[in-house]
């Protein structure tokens, strides 16, 4: 697991590795950052975690 200051980073990190199986996000920003993610990822499987702001 690693924490990356932004989605820019996380991108072509993720596609830079060997063995891409598969990769989650974890997002506070909405659906709309999942689908973005799922779309720039060169990977399996992809999961996606939205937290909302509300308690």
């Amino acid at each position: 697991m690693a924490r990356l200051p932004d989605f820019d980073s996380a991108v072509p990190l993720l596609n830079a590795q060997q063995n891409r199986n598969g990769s989650n996000i974890f997002t506070r920003s909405g659906m709309s950052s999942a689908c973005e993610f799922g779309g720039c990822i060169q990977v399996g499987m992809i999961g996606a975690i939205y937290r909302s702001r509300c308690r």
